[in-house]
């Protein structure tokens, strides 16, 4: 009987003990499910906060490629420093491409500027532009879109991640939305003619170029696709005036004079096409350039020099024909 109230006893604390652990495993979650219940508690404070969409951090920002009015890391040490200011500081460095800098401001916004799109927005820039990391670049972006749904500057950065990314459709539709409320935007202009340009749509790609001329005119990117623009929708006259720029201002000046003598041997003005096909295989010779050592590209010279060398031979036994 004693043996026997021992055992009972013994088995009340067993139930005590069974009882009081479950109360415990109800009450705390394990480790995995505190990791669970965060992540769900962040992400609900992350909607929260996307919700409530602060449209001034946008408001007068437009799509530029200037320096911004302040040095790019003038406030990069002023943690309490007002956003337009660290704007204009982003902007410069963006200019100056010191994606270093644009980081660390970017970590001031996340600190400072919770509810603003552009702590998202420099790092996609940072992660573009330096590492080349494209899927963290458009992840970003679209962090940063969910703050300001309507931010152009935004959509045009998105824009040129599907480009590069050779998402050309949309990047091209992208960017027509985006230039619907900038129609004057010269930014703009000029990567919608750069993609018609690349998918070799040269009269579209020059309805934009033409309103650039001025503002990119010591562009030699801007003024080479120009001059191949003009090159192709038989506009050689006006071409050649654009590679002449080029080869005086590049030291591998041989594709240039070559594509200079190829539009004065369709005007048919033959010294002048032998002259620069001339050129272009003396500066080939020179150059360590691989288009102009290449064997085909100074063959490919030879046969045009022939070609023009065998018509001017024809004019002249024309004229000594008619002086007869």
């Amino acid at each position: 009987m004693k043996n026997f109230k021992y055992l009972f006893v013994l088995l009340f604390i067993l139930a005590s003990c069974s009882s009081a652990e479950k109360k415990s495993d109800e009450r705390t979650p394990a480790s995995s499910d505190k990791k669970l219940l965060k992540t769900k508690k962040d992400e609900s404070t992350s909607d929260k906060d996307v919700s409530k969409i602060d449209l001034s951090y946008s408001k007068g920002i437009k799509i530029t490629q200037k320096r911004g009015r302040f040095d790019c890391k003038k406030y990069v040490n002023f943690e309490k420093e007002k956003w337009r200011s660290l704007l204009e500081s982003g902007q410069s460095c963006i200019y100056d491409k010191d994606w270093t800098t644009l980081s660390k401001i970017a970590d001031i916004f996340s600190h400072n500027h919770l509810k603003a799109p552009w702590a998202a927005y420099y790092k996609s820039l940072v992660a573009s532009e330096k590492y080349k990391d494209f899927q963290r670049a458009e992840w970003m972006c679209n962090l940063a879109l969910k703050k300001s749904p309507d931010n152009e500057v935004i959509k045009f950065q998105l824009a040129r991640i599907f480009w590069k990314t050779e998402r050309h459709s949309q990047a091209f539709d992208l960017m027509n939305l985006v230039r619907k409320k900038n129609s004057d935007n010269k930014t703009i202009l000029r990567f919608i003619g750069d993609i018609e340009y690349s998918d070799r749509n040269f009269k579209e790609a020059l309805s934009y170029y033409n309103k650039l001329t001025s503002t990119y005119f010591k562009d030699l990117d801007f003024r080479g696709a120009l001059a191949t623009s003009l090159f192709y929708t038989d506009q050689k006259e006006k071409s050649i005036k654009h590679y002449k720029f080029i080869a005086k201002n590049i030291a591998d000046k041989g594709p240039y004079y070559f594509q200079i003598a190829e539009a004065y041997k369709f005007l048919k003005k033959w010294e002048l096409a032998k002259s620069y096909y001339i050129k272009a295989k003396n500066a080939g010779q020179k150059s360590r350039s691989i288009a102009s050592i290449d064997t085909n590209y100074q063959n490919k010279i030879k046969v045009q020099l022939d070609y023009v060398e065998q018509r001017l031979k024809e004019a002249t036994e024309g004229e000594k024909k008619n002086e007869k």
